[in-house]
């Protein structure tokens, strides 16, 4: 009798064993791998949504910067913002379009304060209209690059209300017997002098010679025409958000150049919720296809940075 054949039925090998083992085993595996990439799919599917907008787009971005400076209503505030825009982001792209602005500021201010030079030293001038020529134009601009002058024409006002405050004291007169006035030792002193008095005792009269003022410089208002469509483009709605009734908002700032065409587009304020990439893009598109009639200044096209439109997306009902 063979070796095999003196082996016990239960200590034979069971045949299928291993064959059971290693399915278990590649099941497991395989649906492991499935789930890490649902897992996977599902993570993806929300970074194109919620958080796109913190992970493509800076929230804070030069373009929105220099638009939230040169929207300042007060000129002073205004000019100031400019200025700190262009020693912060010197090398950015609206930088040159920031220097211009303040180059416009500054000619205007100097053109204002050429006007409330001429009230001020008007002699004709009452102090009151003096007073509110200063203040608004301390107003408006501050004291700025003009603190010397406004600090003297302050100082001058309050020299005039000071003498306006004082008023003219009585002098004493001193009576003698009789009812009569003594006379003023000052008139006294006056008559003994000589007096340079004409024939019949005529004293010539003191000529008072008023002094001239230059005329102010003519003042020179630029006329500035800003930049309008001329050729809209209407976005494409995103298939999947289409489909999905999802809708956004986008703003985007576009660099116009002297022919009207807008030579780039960026997203300055995002939609919040998913598919915001998709968006984007949808608005950058059509925000390129855009056709403009360009800025002009004094009857020359010249360039626009940072114009700004607004891109809503909604369904319709």
């Amino acid at each position: 009798m063979s070796k095999t054949g003196d082996m016990t039925a239960e200590e034979r090998p069971r045949r299928g064993d291993g064959s059971l083992t290693r399915y278990a085993f590649t099941l497991a595996v395989t649906t492991a791998i499935a789930l890490a990439l649902i897992a996977f799919m599902y993570l993806l599917e929300q970074r194109t949504g919620d958080t796109a907008s913190r992970l493509d787009i800076p929230q804070r971005s030069t373009t929105q910067i220099y638009t939230d400076a040169d929207l300042l209503e007060a000129p002073a505030l205004r000019m100031r913002a400019l200025r700190n825009f262009v020693n912060a982001y010197p090398k950015a792209p609206e930088a040159a379009r920031a220097r211009i602005d303040i180059a416009e500021l500054e000619r205007t201010e100097t053109q204002d304060f050429s006007v409330l030079t001429e009230t001020f030293y008007d002699l004709r001038a009452a102090r009151e209209k003096k007073v509110l020529a200063l203040d608004a134009f301390t107003a408006q601009w501050g004291k700025s690059r003009f603190s010397d002058e406004i600090t003297a024409m302050e100082t001058q006002l309050d020299i005039d209300n000071q003498q306006q405050d004082i008023e003219p004291q009585p002098k004493a007169q001193i009576t003698l017997e009789g009812g009569r006035a003594a006379p003023d030792p000052a008139i006294e002193e006056f008559a003994g002098r000589e007096t340079d008095t004409l024939a019949g005792g005529i004293v010539e009269p003191v000529k008072i010679v008023k002094p001239v003022m230059p005329a102010p410089p003519p003042r020179i208002v630029p006329k500035i025409i800003e930049a309008s469509i001329k050729k809209g483009a209407t976005p494409r709605y995103p298939r999947r958000a289409q489909s999905r009734g999802v809708e956004a908002v986008v703003t985007v700032a576009m660099d116009i150049d002297a022919q009207g065409k807008v030579q780039d587009a960026r997203v300055i304020k995002p939609p919040t919720g998913r598919y915001a990439r998709d968006f984007n893009r949808a608005a950058i598109s059509a925000a390129k296809r855009t056709v403009f009639n360009p800025r002009m200044v004094d009857d020359k096209a010249s360039p626009t940075n940072g114009y700004v439109r607004t891109y809503r997306f909604e369904l319709e009902d």
